[in-house]
């Protein structure tokens, strides 16, 4: 098993460290995280990361063959 909560990570790099039947569980801060309260005090706020996304990341992980077993995201709105 392999565990992260909010360090980058290359999938490529789990994979090849990962053994067969083995287990990444990962908690990440997204793109979108407080992304209307910061376009309340910066209206030219662009993400630092804009590529760091859930979708991505799925996908990312299923080129490499990984089989997804649970996502789960949330964005708030003000």
């Amino acid at each position: 098993m392999i565990t992260n909560s909010h360090a980058a990570f290359n999938p490529k790099l789990i994979k090849d460290k990962l053994k067969t039947g083995g287990y990444f569980i990962s908690q990440q801060v997204g793109a979108l995280n407080n992304y209307s309260l910061s376009c309340f005090f910066d209206l030219d706020y662009v993400p630092a990361y804009p590529d760091n996304t859930l979708l991505k990341t799925v996908a990312d992980f299923q080129n490499l063959g990984f089989e997804i077993l649970l996502t789960k995201e949330r964005v708030w709105i003000l």
